[in-house]
């Protein structure tokens, strides 16, 4: 499976997640690489699936994730998962109450205003600038 196909894959799953999670009144924000194509007009590979989600959320999360096929583990900093696609594999990297930033090795906390905060944008997941 090419790099554009998973990442193609990556972005369907990550429509989908986003669409049942509104349903199930669970409370994402999208971070990461697919945060930068849907804020700006920037663009970088990426297979990774990276959120923020509501505390209280967390075990009907885990059952979503699960139902599309996703391994999923309790890390320090929340949730990180993965779904293997023939060759490739789609990781998950969900923080909970706390965002860690690898790159700075910073810490920030996560507290009900950035989901009251956070813009809504409709997803496309077809498109490599995704939105939520």
């Amino acid at each position: 499976m090419s790099e554009e196909e998973v990442e193609k894959r990556s972005l369907q799953d990550l429509d989908t997640i986003l669409q049942a999670a509104r349903e199930l009144g669970i409370k994402l924000v999208l971070i990461g690489g697919y945060a930068v194509a849907a804020y700006t007009r920037g663009y970088r590979y990426t297979k990774d699936i990276d959120l923020v989600a509501d505390k209280p959320a967390v075990g009907r999360l885990k059952g979503l994730l699960k139902s599309l096929s996703y391994s999923i583990r309790e890390t320090e900093f929340g949730l990180a998962g993965s779904k293997r696609l023939n060759k490739g594999f789609i990781d998950l990297h969900i923080s909970v109450g706390r965002i860690y930033d690898v790159s700075t090795g910073k810490e920030y906390p996560v507290d009900s205003s950035l989901f009251k905060n956070a813009k809504h944008l409709t997803s496309r997941g077809t498109s490599p600038r995704l939105h939520h």
